[in-house]
């Protein structure tokens, strides 16, 4: 089980991103009663990404303390920080503005 760690950690940091293109592509398509994608499905669409994204660093540091699989790990670690400082920045800003 430990050698999937990197792959399901590489796999949920790229689901987060597409959640997160999702996300911000239904919230910038229009007007809000024009858009397909309404408040509950941005909000699914949001915390959906934040989930994959938490889940992929949370395994990629478990990855770091297994010896196979390095390259994964760093791959995903890649992917998934900056992903989560995306999602870090989007509710602090929200927060304080």
């Amino acid at each position: 089980m430990t050698r999937f760690i990197p792959l399901i950690a590489l796999l949920l940091a790229g689901l987060g991103w597409l959640l997160t293109v999702l996300t911000g592509v239904n919230a910038l398509s229009g007007d809000f009663e024009g858009r397909t994608c309404q408040t509950a499905c941005l909000q699914g669409l949001f915390f959906g990404g934040i989930a994959a994204g938490v889940t992929a660093l949370i395994l990629g540091v478990i990855g770091l303390t297994k010896p196979d699989g390095r390259t994964l790990t760093y791959v995903a670690l890649a992917l998934a920080l900056p992903l989560c400082a995306v999602f870090a920045a989007l509710i602090l800003i929200g927060n304080f503005a």
